[in-house]
């Protein structure tokens, strides 16, 4: 579960590393905190050198202001949890860590690839370009 002001690991390559959540936008399910397939609204707190080389101007804009302020805030999908995920068939799955994607205003994802597995639950949302970068399907 993610709950406001947790720090996440960015698990795609657009140049961000840690991230830290404001408020949970849409929930899957009526709770406090956020699980697989939620949407979040996250200000980024590390990310690489050569995030300037990308050619992303909304994510590049964000990263060069003041860490924290307004600007910087934007958008993240929760790719895996911590969390155990029940399934049909009562079994549950989970990760070893919470991770986020970052999205732009229409929900797509910045990023060209995503390390490690995708959960299945991220197929059920509007976007369905998230779930097609994955390699790896759980």
């Amino acid at each position: 579960m993610i709950f406001p002001i947790t720090k996440i690991n960015i698990n795609d390559n657009s140049g961000a590393i840690l991230a830290q959540c404001i408020k949970i936008l849409e929930k899957s399910k009526p709770k406090i905190a956020g699980i697989v397939a939620d949407l979040l609204v996250i200000s980024i707190k590390k990310y690489t050198i050569n995030i300037k080389a990308k050619k992303i101007k909304p994510l590049t804009k964000g990263l060069n202001k003041l860490k924290g302020d307004k600007e910087s805030r934007i958008r993240g999908l929760i790719s895996w949890t911590v969390f155990k995920l029940k399934r049909f068939g009562n079994y549950y799955i989970n990760s070893t860590n919470n991770s986020i994607l970052i999205l732009d205003r229409q929900n797509a994802p910045w990023a060209t690839r995503i390390y490690g597995p995708v959960f299945k639950e991220i197929d059920k949302i509007k976007t369905n370009k998230a779930y097609s970068l994955g390699r790896h399907f759980i």
